[in-house]
């Protein structure tokens, strides 16, 4: 994973930087899948009490706990929509489920980010640019 000062989001389809995942069926259905963005917060990372460097969770946005208001964690945004930046909208519609990958940065680090400690998968509902520093807000 890599920093990107900016990303390109299209509705539907993704990440267009992400050129694994960008515009992908579902191979059993055939239909566009909708796991378009991964996020986690650096709080959640951070909370792991291992090294972790950006990037090393391989979310594709990873977030300043910061700026959800007040308690709110990405896991009580799932089934909302949420704005980062001015266009981009995303409709957060599940937990991520964490890989084998992460006992490998950590063991046991996968079992530890369970029970909504693993971030979210999000669609790309409407599209934009979004860049580092951005808000994100709720969309009602």
């Amino acid at each position: 994973m890599i920093a990107e000062p900016h990303m390109d989001l299209v509705q539907g389809k993704g990440i267009v930087q992400d050129v694994r995942y960008f515009d992908t069926k579902n191979k059993s259905s055939g239909k566009a899948n909708k796991n378009h963005v991964s996020l986690m917060t650096r709080e959640e990372i951070a909370s792991f009490k291992c090294d972790l460097l950006p990037g090393d969770v391989r979310s594709n946005i990873e977030l300043n706990g910061s700026i959800l208001s007040g308690e709110v964690t990405l896991a009580d945004l799932i089934h909302k929509n949420v704005r980062i930046g001015q266009d981009a909208v995303l409709h957060i519609y599940k937990l991520r489920t964490p890989c084998w990958q992460m006992d490998v940065l950590q063991p046991g680090l996968q079992a530890s980010m369970r029970h909504g400690r693993q971030g979210v998968i999000a669609e790309v509902v409407h599209s934009g640019r979004i860049s580092i520093g951005d808000t994100i807000s709720i969309v009602e």
